[in-house]
């Protein structure tokens, strides 16, 4: 106590003597531990609306001079402390205020790992850790104009993220197809992480918004304690409910409606939380046209359980059930029947113990099922007719230990289990050109295995280097896989952070590698013969923060890979290791981000890159469908009086590649009646690319908060000037004579001028 006292005087008068000439206020104290009463170094002290801060330093002091007379609130934060507001703090011209601010502990969760402040301040420090990382929080999801408040939708503005087509939630990564990210749900590997993928191509995304507390997107170089995938990794983590009062939020936009409630269990023990989540334009459009049709529609119902066994001991159980389907007859007049069902499961059980200051465990049970099929029929002539049906079933065990003997070397080590069934069923017969295979039929029980160890070195708060490795096995594949990564991060001073890492990277064929590539693979026709891809990724990145809310980045990466699953040839669908790729890019972000009460917000990003595979020993390139050289989304947001907010997007993107259809001709021994029995001829693979991408959306959105409650909507304008963004072509084909004829292009477009809205309502 006498020391804390010690140090407060000594720190206003160090403030005394240089005290400036002009009348201006001054604060200056100690921010404490409330229950041990330590110092805490590094908390962040600033007045709300205003650019005045600072931060304390080693010993916990901190001192803010030149502040003008008049009344504010003032915020303490500290990464493991409940914040600190205290309102109307009044300072007169020329004084000097001293406090003394005590900071509780709280307890939080970091990557699966239980953390309490007060028992283990070296798990907190990992943010220059998550160097290279987008953390994206459930208020920059609500808040972007143009996405529907839908989870991926928001993460393919981000510079290192391209969409093929806007109508859907398919994510690109850094060169990669949508399969060879790696989705972690709650430490749970999600295969099909798009909903109504059957029916809409993925037009939603699986994340409930109101359930999400941030997610995580490494598009590169993430360490080996998070698994094993060709290109990016997303990590969805889900929040508690609240432990201080039971909470209601109602929802809807365009898309789907929502309803959340939580609360506290056991006297704030523990925490409740139930989500669900619906579309709701089939039960209009269903009445509207009959009761025979039901238009696409989607849910997904969430339950959550946390709960505190002892202070450092917590358990979490969680639930998501998903489903979707369709039934929808003479489809546009075009004489077919599409018929959809689907089911899925996600149950997770989660232990995380923290043994001591240098010791913590984290246990994970998890289960995850999908089950969807898909049947069309051709009403005028049911010889014609597609099916798919596939299902995943994927049990996960997985543990980790965290052990910290020294400040200055963190070690981390872990292992995977993960049993699998995977099924597959597909057959076509179409009266159109379908670059499909005819039929698949595919069914495995495999056992994915994997381990690894980490260490991280660390020399005060300006140095980090991690190195690790990872052993992955597959039963099928009787393959052996070993990633060993690094990387070296220089915290150059507290705003500015660079960053290099390289490692490398693989995966296993399985289910999503034949119906998420840009191209069908069937791997049922030689698994045998088949092994795991891999990429080697190199990243160079720089960051400058000068204050919480501004970011400038700029990132350069390499990734080479090799072993890639290319087609025999392009008349067939069968695939062979026999593929190198090459992806590399550079990508810039610059952004403020408008805090709650800020009057002003913009974001500019724009990404370099370029995605390509060749056959091994061959020199000519081809670009792969989702290639796009140049991406661009600029923006700005403002808030205008009394809770108005406008918002304006813009995104570009260069065309992207397609093959070209030159004509038809006739098969050797094929039947003249059917269309289909009849080869295309094609031109160089994705020799021509679509025209470019361009969309402009404009937002008004208005909130406020209330006594007991807050209310806010908004109404979005998708694609103002209604541009005709060219998705892909649709071919047409008319016979000329017994042996040729002639493809007609016809093009598909993506989302044309859309307005959108939404709201929302909480108590």
């Amino acid at each position: 106590m006498k020391k804390s006292l010690f140090l407060i005087i000594l720190a206003t008068f160090t403030v005394l003597s240089a005290l400036p000439a002009a009348k201006k206020a001054i604060i200056a104290g100690i921010v404490l531990d409330k229950e041990s009463g330590k110092a805490l170094p590094f908390a962040n002290i600033f007045f709300d609306q205003t650019t005045m801060g600072t931060a304390s330093d080693e010993k916990g002091l901190f001192k803010l001079k030149n502040i003008p007379p008049g009344s504010y609130s003032l915020v303490v934060k500290v990464m493991g402390y409940k914040d600190l507001y205290v309102e109307d703090l009044t300072l007169v011209s020329g004084q000097i205020r001293t406090l003394r601010i005590k900071l509780a502990p709280k307890v939080l969760e970091l990557g699966g790992v239980q953390v309490s402040a007060h028992r283990s301040t070296l798990l907190l420090d990992h943010e220059r850790s998550m160097a290279g990382h987008d953390i994206v929080s459930p208020r920059m999801i609500s808040q972007q104009v143009g996405t529907f408040d839908d989870t991926y939708r928001s993460l393919a503005k981000l510079p290192s993220v391209s969409s093929h087509n806007d109508m859907n939630t398919h994510l690109y990564i850094r060169g990669g197809s949508p399969d060879q990210n790696l989705v972690l749900y709650d430490g749970i590997e999600i295969m099909t992480p798009s909903r109504l993928f059957v029916v809409m191509g993925g037009g939603l995304s699986l994340v409930n918004p109101d359930v999400v507390q941030s997610i995580d997107l490494a598009p590169g170089g993430f360490e080996v304690d998070y698994g094993n995938k060709m290109s990016g990794m997303m990590r969805i983590i889900s929040r508690d409910g609240s432990r201080e009062r039971f909470q209601l939020k109602t929802s809807a936009s365009l898309l789907t409606a929502r309803l959340c409630a939580e609360g506290p269990l056991a006297g704030g023990d523990g925490s409740w939380l139930l989500a669900a989540r619906r579309s709701f334009y089939d039960l209009v459009a269903n009445q509207i046209i009959g009761e025979r049709t039901v238009f696409p529609f989607y849910y997904d119902l969430n339950a959550r359980l946390s709960y505190d066994l002892e202070p450092d001991n917590k358990l979490i159980a969680f639930y998501t059930q998903l489903g979707e389907g369709a039934r929808l007859y003479d489809f546009e007049n075009e004489h077919f029947d599409l018929l959809n069902n689907g089911r899925g499961s996600i149950v997770g059980l989660r232990n995380s113990i923290i043994h001591s200051h240098k010791l913590a465990t984290n246990l994970l049970f998890g289960y995850y099922y999908d089950n969807n099929s898909l049947d069309m029929y051709d009403t005028q002539n049911y010889n014609f007719y597609a099916r798919l049906h596939y299902i995943v079933k994927r049990w996960s065990v997985r543990g980790d230990v965290h052990y910290y003997p020294w400040s200055w070397l963190r070690l981390k080590t872990g292992f995977t289990v993960n049993p699998s069934k995977d099924q597959i069923e597909s057959r076509i017969e179409w009266r159109n050109y379908v670059n499909l295979p005819d039929s698949l039929g595919y069914s495995v029980d495999m056992t994915s295995l994997g381990t690894y160890g980490q260490m991280r070195f660390r020399s005060g708060r300006w140095l980090e280097y991690t190195l690790g490795v990872r052993y992955d096995y597959s039963t099928l594949y009787d393959e052996t896989l070993w990633s060993p990564r690094s990387k070296l991060i220089l915290g150059l001073s507290d705003q500015l952070t660079f960053w290099l890492s390289s490692g490398l990277y693989s995966q296993f064929p399985d289910l999503t590698t034949i119906i998420s590539r840009g191209e069908p693979l069937d791997i049922t026709a030689n698994p045998a013969q088949l092994g795991a891809e891999e990429s080697v990724h190199h990243i160079v990145g720089v960051e400058y923060k000068p204050a919480e809310e501004w970011r400038f980045k700029v990132e350069l990466y390499h990734k080479r890979m090799q072993n890639l699953l290319v087609p025999v040839d392009f008349s067939s669908f069968v695939p062979e290791n026999d593929g190198d790729g090459l992806a590399r890019g550079i990508e810039f972000s610059f952004q403020k981000v408008r805090q709650e009460r800020d009057r002003f917000g913009f974001w500019l990003y724009y990404a370099f890159s370029q995605a390509k595979y060749r056959r091994a020993g061959q020199s000519k390139w081809i670009y792969f469908d989702y290639d796009q050289p140049h991406r661009i989304d600029v923006g700005t947001d403002f808030r205008l009086y009394d809770g108005f907010i406008v918002a304006f997007s813009w995104r570009y993107g260069s065309g992207l590649p397609y093959t070209p259809i030159l004509g038809l001709q006739r098969a050797e021994n094929s039947n003249e009646n059917y269309l289909q029995d009849w080869m295309t001829v094609r031109a160089l693979k994705n020799s021509q690319r679509l025209p470019f991408y361009a969309r402009f959306d404009i937002r008004l959105a208005w909130e406020k908060a209330f006594k007991s409650y807050k209310l806010s909507a908004y109404v979005d304008l998708v694609n103002v000037q209604n541009r005709p963004n060219v998705y892909s072509n649709e071919w047409d084909f008319e016979r000329r004579g017994a042996s040729g004829g002639k493809a007609y292009k016809t093009a598909i477009y993506m989302m044309p001028f859309l307005p959108s809205f939404g709201f929302s309502l909480s108590f």
